[in-house]
C-alpha cells in the first residue's frame, strides 16, 4: 500500500507534469497598445525573414466581410483567393481573449519578391473557423502562390477597357428610292 508521503510526492510531480505542459500554451495578457507600438510582435515582416519553421496556411469559416469575398472569387479562380497566413503558431491574448499572431500580405505590390512586406494580422482563435492548407514556409512555392493570388486580384478588380473590333462596320446607306409602278385609286 502506498503511504501518504508517496502519494504526495506523485501528485507533486503530476502537476509540476501539467504546469509545465499546459502553462506554455497559454497567452500572456497584453495591451493593443504594446502590439501596435511593435512591443511584442512586429507589425511588418519580410517575406525572406520566414523560415521553414513557419507554417502558411489558410482560413475557413471565420465571419470576415473580406473573408467571405475571397471564398467567393477563389470558386472562380481556382482558390486565387484564399489568404494566405503565416505563423509559427504563438498566440497572445488581449481583452480576454486569445489571438494567434500570423503574416499576410496587406499591400498589392507591383511584383511579388523576397522583399515583399507582409503585415501583422491577429487571427481570433473562438472565431478563427478551420486552418486548411497548412505547410511549411517554402520561398519559392510562397513567392508563387502570393503571385497567383495577386493576379486574380488584379484580373478580378482591375477595370479594362471595351474591346475594340479590328474589323471597320460598313456604312450603312439608305436605299435608293424607286417610282411606284402602280397608281393608287
Amino acid at each position: 500500500m502506498l503511504s501518504m508521503r508517496q502519494i504526495l510526492i506523485g501528485l507533486a510531480i503530476a502537476a509540476a507534469t501539467i504546469t509545465t505542459t499546459i502553462a506554455p500554451s497559454f497567452a500572456a495578457e497584453t495591451s493593443l497598445n504594446e502590439i501596435l507600438a511593435g512591443k511584442t510582435v512586429a507589425n511588418t515582416i519580410k517575406l525572406k525573414d520566414l523560415t521553414p519553421e513557419w507554417r502558411g496556411l489558410s482560413t475557413s469559416g471565420q465571419f470576415e466581410i473580406g473573408n467571405t469575398f475571397q471564398m467567393i472569387f477563389s470558386s472562380f479562380f481556382g482558390g486565387a483567393f484564399n489568404a494566405s497566413y503565416y505563423t509559427k503558431g504563438q498566440t497572445i491574448a488581449m481583452a480576454g481573449e486569445t489571438y494567434m499572431v500570423a503574416y499576410s500580405l496587406q499591400a498589392q505590390p507591383e511584383k511579388i519578391s523576397a522583399d515583399t512586406m507582409l503585415g501583422l494580422s491577429l487571427l481570433n482563435m473562438k472565431t478563427i473557423g478551420s486552418l486548411t492548407n497548412i505547410r511549411s514556409f517554402n520561398l519559392p512555392i510562397e513567392t508563387a502562390l502570393l503571385e497567383k493570388q495577386l493576379q486574380g486580384s488584379r484580373a478580378m478588380f482591375s477595370p479594362t477597357k471595351p474591346v475594340q473590333p479590328d474589323v471597320k462596320t460598313p456604312e450603312i446607306l439608305p436605299a435608293p428610292a424607286v417610282k411606284p409602278t402602280r397608281r393608287r385609286k
